[in-house]
């Protein structure tokens, strides 16, 4: 990583930008595993390249697998190549997180709705 780099995501202020030390920190600390990238396309212009992908990864405790789109933009600088910026693309884990969140409230509206009209039943009184 170069020594200037930062994590953005879309819409970020300067400010919500994470630099290099932050990163870093954040990777070591946090339980990640089974990191892989697909659809991996290179643009390279001269000194410049950026990569764009999708990565896969697991954090844990989070019980699904979290994704996000990916652009690295690289530098060469004195010969070498270095990864001065990061966009980080919105994870499409939170479209899951409320398809699932959905259907379970829908399940238990079912069955709440279920279940009221079950004791209305039962307290209706009967006709003689």
């Amino acid at each position: 990583l170069a020594g200037d780099y930062v994590l953005q995501m879309p819409g970020d202020f300067d400010t919500d930008y994470v630099h290099r030390d932050e990163w870093i920190r954040n990777a070591i600390a946090k339980d990640w595993s089974r990191f892989r990238y697909e659809n991996l396309r290179v643009q390279l212009n001269g000194d410049h390249a950026d990569v764009t992908s999708r990565l896969y990864f697991h954090l844990s405790p989070i019980p699904i697998e979290l994704d996000s789109r990916v652009v690295d933009s690289w530098q060469k600088r004195d010969g070498q190549w270095q990864v001065n910026r990061r966009y980080l693309g919105q994870s499409n884990a939170g479209d899951r997180i409320k398809l699932i969140s959905g259907f379970l409230a829908a399940l238990l509206l079912a069955a709440l709705g279920f279940g009221a009209v079950r004791l209305a039943r039962r307290i209706r009184p009967r006709a003689t």
